[in-house]
């Protein structure tokens, strides 16, 4: 029974989340409400508030959606994986769903998007088995700083990259963002270790529904 009851669910975002994406081809995000989703979905309002807080939710659930094949990519490609594919599969992850991806970045408010975007790569890594506890959101530590602090620079650039309608291939996306964290000294430090301590792990965590 739960387990037909958590396909449900599952069936219920995801057809919100695609009404969200087919709304945004027409409307504003700022002029859709929830009851135009439910009425695209097809589902009742409280079938809604049962599965997300808001509209923002919906947004911050495809997000995670996508980062979970970057995940999925990740740990596929972990033998020989180094610091430059890890980056680059981020850029590629977002390519394969140019259109939906931009037309979210072109219509939902900004720090709703960025904050969307770091807590959805973050969630990815941090998925892995052998992601280090202390670099997790919820320590105290200057490793967990120094990563906060690097993924809101990633999340800026991509931000860009998509606003812009995503002009560079992600190879040279990932030329680009390499040499930055270069230069102000953020090379070696808590991504190259994050990419070193989970290229050697399949381990996945169940992604969250």
């Amino acid at each position: 029974m739960e387990h037909r009851v958590n396909k449900q669910s599952e069936r219920t975002r995801r057809w919100i989340t695609q009404a969200l994406l087919k709304l945004l081809r027409t409307v504003p995000y700022a002029s859709i409400s929830v009851s135009d989703l439910t009425r695209e979905a097809d589902v009742s309002r409280q079938s809604f508030y049962r599965n997300f807080e808001s509209k923002d939710a919906v947004v911050s659930r495809y997000l995670s959606m996508i980062f979970a094949d970057y995940r999925a990519a990740f740990v596929r490609e972990r033998e020989g994986l180094g610091r430059r594919r890890a980056v680059e599969l981020v850029f590629e992850t977002l390519y394969a769903h140019k259109d939906d991806v931009i037309a979210l970045v072109a219509s939902v408010p900004r720090g709703t998007m960025m904050l969307a975007l770091q807590d959805a790569l973050l969630d990815a890594v941090a998925g892995m088995e052998s992601f280090p506890k202390d670099l997790s959101k919820a320590s105290d530590s200057f490793g967990s700083d120094m990563l906060m602090y690097q993924l809101g620079g990633v999340s800026a650039v991509v931000f860009k990259w998509v606003s812009n309608e995503m002009p560079s291939s992600p190879r040279d996306m990932t030329e680009r963002l390499l040499s930055v964290m270069e230069s102000v000294g953020d090379g070696d430090m808590v991504f190259g270790r994050l990419v070193e301590a989970m290229g050697g792990s399949a381990g996945m965590a169940t992604p969250a529904a």
